[in-house]
């Protein structure tokens, strides 16, 4: 999913989509991430801040507007389990996406993992990995 996510085909996954997050992220790091997401054209997100050390016992209440969401990116760790059983109901793709949302908040953390960056803009004296 990183690949997917970070490489050319993301339009077809972000665009004009009404995203739904849960993450853990707070302040400055969900307002970068948040921008992220509008600089590559999503109509809407959602957030729903979920517990950044004890996901794995959160109980998520289902609001209308998840419902409008059309797919939800979920950073969890390995609370995703509890997460992801809990938005069945939305009937819609969830998927963990875990270190894109670094990348999201902070774009020189591409540099720290494989599948971050692409060909076009790889160089590689700058890659920590």
């Amino acid at each position: 999913m990183y690949a997917l996510l970070r490489g050319p085909l993301k339009k077809r996954i972000l665009n004009n989509k009404n995203v739904l997050i849960l993450h853990g992220a707070s302040g400055e790091k969900r307002n970068k991430i948040i921008q992220s997401l509008y600089k590559e054209n999503v109509s809407s997100v959602i957030w729903h801040e979920i517990s950044s050390n004890r996901a794995m016992f959160d109980k998520i209440e289902l609001k209308e507007k998840y419902f409008e969401a059309d797919i939800a990116f979920i950073g969890a760790g390995v609370g995703k389990f509890n997460i992801f059983s809990q938005l069945e109901d939305l009937k819609i793709p969830c998927i963990d996406i875990g270190f894109v949302f670094e990348v999201w908040a902070k774009e020189e953390n591409k540099l720290l993992r494989p599948y971050m960056i692409n060909d076009y803009e790889r160089d590689n004296s700058e890659i920590n990995f």
